[in-house]
């Protein structure tokens, strides 16, 4: 472990109540989600360029775990957020879905938060 309480294969994210170790593994599988084309959303926290469900204002829960919102120019996104969202072995992510790049989505800052993640990786 290092100082922060973290594995090897593990990334110490800074969090605001403390250090949080997350799977590397989980973020080389988020890496080729994104490689698809597919824009994520996490629950957590984990780089400033990597949105999360929380971001997403004026969001309305349509039932079993669905959300919308409608975007102010027009368009609209939606998501699955609580138990409808994929679970890794750290963390939890869902696809983003609909008119992201009007929302503001960007597709290849994500995978650089993405790829600046992984060299934070314990060895």
């Amino acid at each position: 472990m290092d100082k922060e309480g973290c594995k090897p294969g593990e990334i110490p994210i800074q969090q605001t109540w403390g250090t949080e170790c997350i799977d590397a593994q989980d973020i080389r599988e988020l890496i080729k989600i994104v490689d698809k084309g597919k824009p994520i959303l996490t629950a957590g926290k984990y780089a400033p360029g990597i949105p999360t469900i929380h971001e997403i204002k004026g969001a309305e829960h349509l039932g079993f775990g669905l959300f919308k919102a409608r975007l102010p120019g027009g368009g609209e996104v939606d998501f699955d957020a609580g138990g409808m969202m994929h679970r890794l072995n750290t963390l939890s992510y869902t696809t983003f879905r609909g008119d992201t790049q009007k929302w503001g989505y960007k597709l290849p800052q994500v995978k650089k938060e993405l790829e600046a993640l992984l060299e934070k990786e314990i060895k």
